[in-house]
């Protein structure tokens, strides 16, 4: 075994300037693939992570409600007793400052029980408007704002004008530009709904054991009253974040696949230009399975140092673009402002363990043809 590794390293090394030269870039094209596949999936992990963190941060993780919309408090009593929960009110509403009219979603909660007020920073529980909000009513805190309500338990809309006491940033566009909070009971009062809600929101430890709790849940509600997951309510973002993640693997993976093909070139050039050598390792006793081995060997050595400079500078990219943060992004559209980097070590292992396992497979036809080599021909 020493003797093929010896001979496979002289060769990789060789005067053959043209066949080195190809190898070098064979390695430095898996080099490049691995990192561009390395950073592409910690980038999506990342953006995967930071926004399920944003959604179940302003989110209930289980949701009950009803689909006759409104509904009595006294309906989920044993839940509100059984889990950690709190209930709310939704509406839509016309927030308006007298020069700018919004429409907005209005939201009465608990702010006691509720995990969303990590966002509040103020003793007093008012109005608490969204930042993005905020900005295009061009109000601030102490200013007020005329709500319109158009569903009331009367079915006539109702206008009420308030004081803004708070104002709140989550990180997600989305519930910034559009949400406004109070409290549930004033916010019932408003309403005239007294005891009446849209939802129950239920908090879990593991906010990935949502959907389970969901389908019991359910299973157990009487009709109209229905529970659903976070990860239910926002499956087709995630399904198109895990769809964009598969497609751009994919895609990269293109650029080890043609560094692998030039693996099999460069190795096959090499066999035609040791064909003497070959010979006379035959001659001098060397069998089919250590020529073979000659070959592959230089096949792992190339995939090897391709997958190492590769997960070197795929580390060096994420690490940069972690500390850094010199890409930034429109978070009207991206939801966040920073690129977010979240490297699993199990993404890694499987890229460098294929990029490995082609670089060997591509080596076998190269290793298969030099054991082949008729050494009485070649040495006539």
């Amino acid at each position: 075994m020493l003797v093929e590794k010896f001979i496979a390293l002289r060769y990789l090394g060789g005067k053959k300037s043209f066949i080195s030269l190809t190898s070098f870039f064979s390695v430095l094209g898996i080099a490049v693939g691995v990192a561009a596949l390395i950073v592409v999936l910690s980038v999506m992990n990342g953006f995967n992570s930071t926004l399920t963190e944003k959604i179940i941060g302003v989110n209930p993780h289980v949701v009950v409600m009803s689909y006759n919309h409104f509904f009595s408090e006294r309906e989920v009593g044993e839940i509100e007793k059984m889990y950690r929960s709190s209930p709310f009110l939704l509406s839509q509403c016309i927030a308006s400052s007298g020069r700018v009219s919004v429409g907005a979603l209005i939201r009465g909660i608990n702010f006691e029980n509720a995990p969303v007020n990590r966002y509040f920073s103020i003793k007093k529980r008012g109005l608490i408007v969204g930042k993005e909000l905020a900005n295009i009513l061009g109000i601030g805190v102490g200013d007020k704002i005329r709500l319109i309500f158009p569903l009331t338990k009367a079915s006539i809309p109702v206008s009420w004008e308030g004081k803004v006491d708070g104002i709140f940033n989550s990180g997600l566009y989305d519930y910034d530009a559009s949400m406004i909070f109070m409290p549930l009971n004033r916010m019932q009062e408003i309403l005239d709904m007294r005891g009446i809600i849209t939802g129950m929101g239920i908090y879990l430890e593991d906010p990935f054991k949502a959907e389970g709790l969901a389908k019991n849940l359910s299973a157990r509600l009487s009709y109209p009253l229905y529970a659903r997951s976070w990860m239910n309510m926002n499956r087709n973002f995630f399904f198109a974040l895990k769809l964009e993640k598969v497609t751009m693997s994919i895609v990269l993976s293109l650029i080890v696949l043609v560094a692998v093909l030039n693996i099999l070139s460069s190795l096959t050039m090499s066999v035609m230009g040791k064909v003497k050598d070959i010979a006379v390792l035959i001659s001098m006793g060397a069998t089919s399975k250590n020529i073979k081995r000659i070959f592959v060997i230089q096949g792992f050595i190339l995939g090897l140092s391709g997958v190492a400079m590769g997960n070197i500078l795929g580390f060096i990219i994420c690490f940069m673009l972690k500390k850094y943060h010199f890409i930034t992004l429109p978070s009207d559209v991206y939801y966040i402002t920073t690129l977010p980097v979240d490297i699993h070590l199990m993404d890694v292992a499987i890229v460098s363990l294929s990029a490995l396992f082609l670089s060997i497979f591509a080596s076998l036809y190269p290793a298969h043809k030099a054991s082949k080599c008729n050494v009485i021909e070649v040495l006539k």
